[in-house]
């Protein structure tokens, strides 16, 4: 699942733990980088992955937010991640890996993945 899909989808089940890999703050923000602050009010949908988050982090218990970002992604910067995790301080953690662009992380992050959705 895309981030926004699976924060959905959290947003509506019981989670123990959320990964995420690669996620924008907002729809509307990664729009308004990749084209302009005007047309980002073109879209119909936002996503905003920002409150979902913190939305997860009001249950009792919360659950466990890892977040997975390439330093060279050129399509959602680093610093959307960066930001997420900032946003659940105590459930949120963030995990770069160096050199991985937005179409490599799955593959520089399979391990830690793996690790992650493993854990119990």
């Amino acid at each position: 699942l895309g981030a926004a899909a699976a924060l959905d989808f959290a947003g509506e089940h019981p989670v123990q733990r959320v990964v995420l890999v690669a996620p924008f703050t907002t729809l509307r923000e990664v729009a308004a980088r990749l084209f302009s602050k005007p047309a980002s009010y073109l879209l119909i949908e936002n996503y905003d992955n920002r409150s979902s988050v913190q939305e997860l982090a009001k249950r009792e218990p919360p659950p466990s937010i890892t977040i997975l970002h390439g330093t060279a992604d050129n399509l959602i910067p680093t610093t959307m991640g960066r930001e997420l995790a900032a946003s659940a301080p105590g459930i949120a953690r963030f995990i770069p890996f160096e050199g991985a662009t937005h179409d490599t992380i799955v593959s520089a992050a399979w391990q830690q993945l793996i690790d992650e959705i493993s854990r119990p």
